[in-house]
């Protein structure tokens, strides 16, 4: 059995859009599922940029 972190592909995968915050606006992060390392995924992502909030939403 292989255990797959797809949270990596996707920081691999976004990382040459060069994120960046600049501005007054606002960063707000919805996600699907909180898991115990979607913080760590987040700081992973944005560096440095802060966010302004974090929800979880239901898509159905």
């Amino acid at each position: 059995m292989t255990l797959v972190d797809s949270s990596q592909g996707l920081v691999e995968d976004l990382a040459p859009l060069g994120l960046k915050k600049t501005g007054n606006g606002k960063l707000n992060m919805l996600c699907t599922d909180f898991s115990p390392r979607l913080e760590e995924t987040m700081r992973l992502l944005l560096g440095e940029i802060a966010y302004d909030s974090l929800e979880t939403v239901d898509l159905t």
